[in-house]
């Protein structure tokens, strides 16, 4: 029975022996892949070595493999990948942003705006996802506001477009509280402001 259990646990040290192994050279062959921006292989390596990886998680790997299929334009494909780099803590931050960046090139926007959200929560100062988010709610406003503008044009309904356009006043404080920078957001609030602060003409 000793035999036995020695023999099963010599067969285990060894399998991890060899995946440990398997696993640095795949992860080598890899990197060595990518430096030269051949990311199909570089890809093909990192998967494998996943499939091999020792109970103590390389995190790169996770990273180069979502990094490799965005450089390939495999979109959706890249996601799972920066999640895990996430889930690890590892460059959170520039997997965020990769993680939104391949959301919007699979066009999977509901998706994207949800990352944004989640990701500012430990990535305040993410450029990407801070213009992401605040341009989302600028676009809401403006399309209101567009609306407002619209009805404006016809002398019997200017109280009614005053109206119509102060519902654009919360998406774009919300596009400003996200981004102070957006310039666009700031235009339009001032229109906005300007158009519902208009007396009415007698």
């Amino acid at each position: 029975m000793k035999r036995t259990f020695l023999a099963i646990v010599c067969a285990m040290a060894m399998a991890f022996t060899a995946n440990a192994q398997d696993f640095a050279e795949l992860k080598n062959e890899g990197n060595k892949a990518m430096a030269a921006k051949d990311y199909t292989t570089a890809l093909d390596n990192y998967k494998k070595a996943i499939e091999v990886m020792p109970e103590e998680v390389d995190a790169t790997v996770y990273f180069n493999a979502g990094y490799s299929c965005y450089k390939n334009k495999q979109y959706a494909e890249a996601v799972p990948f920066f999640d895990q780099a996430i889930e690890n803590n590892y460059k959170a931050c520039n997997s965020w942003d990769l993680k939104v960046a391949s959301l919007k090139k699979a066009k999977k926007n509901e998706e994207m705006f949800a990352a944004c959200e989640k990701g500012l929560e430990s990535c305040p100062k993410s450029k990407t996802m801070t213009r992401t988010l605040s341009s989302k709610y600028y676009k809401e406003g403006a399309a209101i506001v567009k609306k407002a503008n619209t009805m404006q044009a016809d002398p019997a309904k200017i109280e009614q477009a005053k109206e119509e356009a102060k519902k654009a006043v919360p998406l774009l404080e919300k596009a400003l509280e996200i981004d102070p920078n957006n310039s666009n957001a700031k235009q339009l609030m001032a229109s906005v402001e300007a158009m519902i602060n208009t007396p009415a003409a007698e």
